[in-house]
């Protein structure tokens, strides 16, 4: 059974050790300042430290029903060994007090999960379905830090009144907000949904999005179809995606065979749109299984158009042809196919 605490605690090290700066003169720190805990001082102080509290909460509540007591254990012991390997990444800063703070998001998790599932008893039965909400919530609001500065405020009231629309980005997260609703069995679906999306507001340097709101009062009518109906319409929505271009640009130079290639270009931009692209296609393989199609027929039809439409991308403008796409589709397929045991591609269940 897929792990999403795994994934999750995977994710963190790759942020954390990523040499976001690249300051290669920097001097390694000392010990005593390694061991020396100074509180929060500067406006920066207090957004790492906030960012360093919460990036560990979703690790404790993820991890909670397969650790129980031990997750305060798994908590401390990434964030003993990221600190550790921040002493030789050039601009990283470890501390005492990440570590601290690390710990706190960590039981802060648990005891959140604790909460929870004594009041909702199906977060103990879906980590799976966690973790989709989890990579919705990265695909709308990474990375995840609120600000309320008054320049971040003027971007939210500027963005309130002059509202950008998307029919893309629309379609996108109504299909992903559908497949959602039919994979979470909670009257509470929709108004997280909609508190997510308003918290998207206050991140940092992103604007609120009304087609993300547009995508939250249609999903409910598409959550509605048959998964017949909604498969037609999912299929051809991906296939225009992959093969429409956009005129003007250059020509893709060479297909790229090593999947996420682009991640360390902009891994915050890339793991937005890698999490949007996975619940868009795991969420189509899953749809096709709910219409009674056979598991080999699911995963082919939908890899083999995404790999079709990578292969046309090396003559449209504008496009990145790689391998990435077709791999997503398989892994986040058979993910949400095996994942919750009790949500079967025959009948699961409806808000």
């Amino acid at each position: 059974m897929p792990r999403p605490w795994l994934a999750f605690a995977l994710a963190l090290l790759f942020l954390s050790l990523y040499p976001w700066r690249f300051q290669f003169t920097q001097a390694p720190p000392s010990l005593s300042s390694l061991l020396s805990l100074t509180p929060p001082r500067t406006s920066g102080d207090w957004a790492d430290s906030i960012l360093n509290l919460l990036a560990y909460l979703p690790l404790g509540f993820l991890a909670a029903p397969r650790f129980a007591h031990r997750t305060l254990l798994l908590g401390f012991a990434l964030s003993a060994l990221v600190e550790c390997l921040q002493v030789y990444l050039p601009g990283r800063h470890p501390s005492l007090r990440d570590l601290l703070l690390n710990t706190l998001g960590t039981a802060l998790g648990l005891l959140l999960f604790r909460r929870l599932s004594v009041r909702f008893p199906q977060l103990s039965l879906s980590p799976v379905l966690l973790s989709a909400w989890a990579l919705w919530l990265t695909a709308i609001a990474l990375p995840f830090l609120p600000v309320l500065r008054r320049s971040q405020l003027r971007i939210l009231f500027d963005s309130l009144l002059h509202p950008t629309l998307s029919l893309e980005r629309t379609l996108d997260h109504a299909l992903i907000l559908a497949f959602l609703l039919q994979l979470t069995a909670f009257r509470y679906t929709l108004p997280i949904a909609a508190l997510a999306l308003l918290y998207s507001g206050f991140v940092y340097k992103l604007r609120f999005d009304y087609s993300l709101l547009l995508a939250l009062l249609l999903a409910p009518a598409l959550q509605r179809l048959s998964p017949r109906w909604l498969a037609v319409l999912w299929l051809p929505w991906l296939a225009w995606k992959q093969f429409h271009f956009y005129p003007g640009q250059p020509l893709p130079a060479s297909f790229a065979f090593i999947p996420f290639a682009g991640l360390a270009a902009d891994p915050l931009l890339i793991l937005r749109t890698l999490s949007t692209k996975a619940l868009l296609y795991g969420g189509a393989i899953f749809t096709l299984l709910r219409s009674r199609i056979p598991a080999l027929h699911a995963f082919s039809s939908v890899s083999l158009l995404l790999a079709c439409g990578e292969w046309a991308q090396l003559s449209l403008p504008g496009r990145t042809p790689e391998s990435t796409d077709p791999l997503l589709a398989l892994l986040f397929g058979w993910w949400f196919w095996k994942g919750p045991p009790q949500v079967s591609p025959q009948a699961a269940p409806h808000t």
